[in-house]
């Protein structure tokens, strides 16, 4: 069963805050993929970190309990493939504690892969962060969608 296409007004949403950084990577995806990352991500019980919904090429990524915008990730579509050109990045403190731009641009990937594509993929390492403290910090960021049991069919 298909499940229903995220749109803003599902869940609880607050705009990207003033205090932000604007980085400007590119990660390619495939037209197919594309389609399938519009979809978004409504959460469905408390261990679903994620309200993600896709308008006017744009992804919003919002923390669900808060409704806090974490990112608004932007592409641009070719004939051949699409790719994210700029992704815009919380850093009201009072919200997201992250400063590491490196590290955003990886969790960003990362989450749209995991979240959205069903991929498996690896998380993003952080220097001076051993492997147990690793898989707490994975589990507080993504929660069930790292255990893979929360994907559509390919």
């Amino acid at each position: 069963m298909k499940k229903k296409r995220a749109q803003q007004s599902d869940w609880q949403n607050q705009p990207i805050p003033k205090e932000h950084v604007v980085l400007s990577f590119q990660h390619e995806f495939s037209l197919k993929d594309y389609e399938r990352l519009q979809q978004g991500v409504i959460p469905e019980q408390m261990e679903d970190k994620w309200f993600i919904y896709f308008e006017d090429n744009k992804l919003f990524c919002h923390r669900s309990w808060t409704g806090n915008c974490h990112y608004v990730v932007e592409f641009e579509v070719s004939e051949k493939n699409s790719q994210i050109v700029k992704v815009t990045v919380n850093r009201d403190k009072t919200q997201y504690k992250e400063t590491d731009d490196k590290w955003d641009s990886e969790f960003v990937v990362y989450l749209i892969n995991l979240m959205l594509l069903g991929k498996d993929t690896p998380y993003p390492e952080k220097k001076g962060v051993n492997a147990e403290t690793s898989v707490l910090q994975q589990w507080s960021q993504v929660g069930r969608a790292m255990l893979g049991d929360d994907t559509e069919e390919s």
